[in-house]
């Protein structure tokens, strides 16, 4: 018998199920949307949605589970449903999601002027996801991005430093405004110092912030609050006094020897605070430092202010010291009323507490990016502090160091007073109290020269080095 023909095969037909996938806070159409047809788990057919969030498919008869998917790494941009493919079914449905957001902005120079043509690189950990260029204006737009904290956007402006910031996407997320550097990389270094203290004058605000923050942190809390600042000089102080005016009495004839005292430890105390701060200032800052465009510099600058703020408030109470004592003299013993600090030489004291916080933010801005490098800096200086506290005419005038070093050796005397705070505090005691060789006298006009030339050399060595190293900072933070 002849061999049988194989039964005819049923034609399968197929459906057009088309639709389109919008964003439920713009109304607009989302490109690129996963659209997968599922049938007992297993995955039929699929596409991605078009230009403007229209999709298209070709779906046999029968009933599947339809996945829409915006994000793939966000469950929220997901919509899954219950698809019956038949004569009689609708053969159109629309989907609204969450969907992905946009990142839009602008590049400015430090001008505030909009830089057009800029290549933008939208980074996520080592990749770069999508780049563009600035358009005439300057502005830039991302779009369709998964709600992610941690992306970099990164501007490349030819021949010139790139600029950088970490931004969290959100929904409700503000444009943001990048700001670049003009100067080209090769500029003489006078034009890049000029540019990055005007970059730093314009974070001034921030700055006040940032001076305000501390000093509320700080003292949060407490009770007496910013009186703490004096704690340790007046415990140190009485200690002092009880040690070297009543159980070894060889201080000499110093008048009023417990304020003689407090003003060396007020002076020295703005010293160490400000430098152990320094060293952990970008540390400690290390969330803000990585993850904004703000310069370092700012850093720095905020603790040598705070500090500043500490001192002017000790000062304010070694003056009411100074005006208590007489008057409970005058109280007690029905002497005159004489307040003994007020003599045109208060005058200088304004450029005495200049000279010095210059000394200390040159300071601050070197100890910061060095400590940052090299974590066994902020010990080493922690020592040299210890060491410059008996080093210096705190507890002792600096004529008697000077008289005693020159009988040991001529020129001990003068090596002596080449430390910057014996000038200061010998000129803060003179300020205050009068020149008295007991006290302190007024520096010579070498002695100003030496203090004025380093501190200023030490602030620009100490802002350019910071500046030039902001990218490796950033790296090693």
């Amino acid at each position: 018998m002849p061999e049988s023909a194989p039964p005819p095969t049923a034609f399968s037909r197929e459906f057009n199920f088309v639709g389109r996938v919008t964003d439920r806070r713009t109304g607009s159409g989302i490109p690129r949307a996963k659209v997968i047809v599922y049938r007992d788990g297993n995955p039929q057919t699929g596409g991605r949605t078009k230009a403007r969030g229209y999709y298209f498919l070709r779906v046999p008869p029968g009933t599947y589970e339809l996945l829409i998917e915006a994000d793939p790494r966000d469950s929220s941009s997901a919509v899954r449903t219950t698809l019956t493919v038949a004569d009689d079914s609708p053969l159109h449905r629309d989907f609204v999601l969450d969907g992905r957001l946009a990142l839009r902005g602008s590049v400015v120079d430090e001008q505030g002027r909009p830089l057009p043509g800029v290549p933008l690189h939208l980074v996520k950990g080592n990749w770069t996801i999508i780049e563009v260029r600035t358009d005439a204006q300057g502005g830039f737009a991302f779009e369709h991005l998964s709600a992610l904290p941690d992306y970099e956007l990164l501007a490349l402006p030819p021949g010139c430093p790139p600029a950088r910031e970490v931004v969290a996407l959100t929904a409700d997320m503000a444009p943001v405004t990048l700001r670049c550097s003009t100067v080209p990389a090769g500029a003489p270094p006078l034009h890049r110092l000029g540019a990055a203290l005007r970059e730093l004058w314009r974070y001034r605000g921030l700055v006040a912030q940032m001076v305000k923050r501390n000093l509320r942190v700080r003292y949060q809390g407490s009770v007496i609050g910013l009186l703490w600042t004096l704690a340790d000089p007046l415990l140190r102080m009485v200690v002092l006094t009880v040690v070297f005016k009543y159980l070894f009495p060889a201080r000499g004839d110093i008048p009023n020897f417990s304020v003689f005292l407090l003003v060396g430890l007020v002076a020295w105390q703005f010293l160490t605070s400000a430098v152990v701060t320094a060293c952990q200032c970008l540390t400690a800052e290390s969330g803000a430092a990585t993850n904004t465009a703000v310069p370092l510099t700012v850093f720095p600058a905020a603790v040598t202010l705070e500090n500043l703020v500490h001192f002017v408030i000790s000062l304010v109470i070694v003056f009411a010291w100074l005006t208590l004592v007489p008057l409970v003299h005058t109280l007690a013993l029905h002497a005159p009323f004489v307040l003994s600090y007020v003599r045109p030489e208060l005058l200088w004291l304004p450029v005495v507490i200049l000279l010095q916080t210059v000394l200390l933010a040159g300071l601050a801005f070197f100890f910061a990016w060095v400590n940052t490098l090299y974590r066994d800096v902020a010990h080493i200086v922690n020592v040299v502090l210890q060491m410059g506290f008996f080093a210096s005419p705190i507890i002792y005038p600096a004529t008697v160091a000077v008289t005693k070093l020159d009988a040991l050796r001529p020129g001990l005397g003068t090596l002596y007073m080449l430390n910057p705070m014996a000038i200061l505090i010998e000129a803060y005691r003179a300020v205050i109290f009068g020149e008295d060789p007991r006290v302190g006298l007024f520096p010579p006009l070498w002695q100003v020269a030496y203090l004025v030339v380093p501190s200023v050399l030490l602030l620009f060595i100490g802002f350019w080095t910071l500046t030039r190293r902001q990218s490796l900072l950033r790296e090693v933070l």
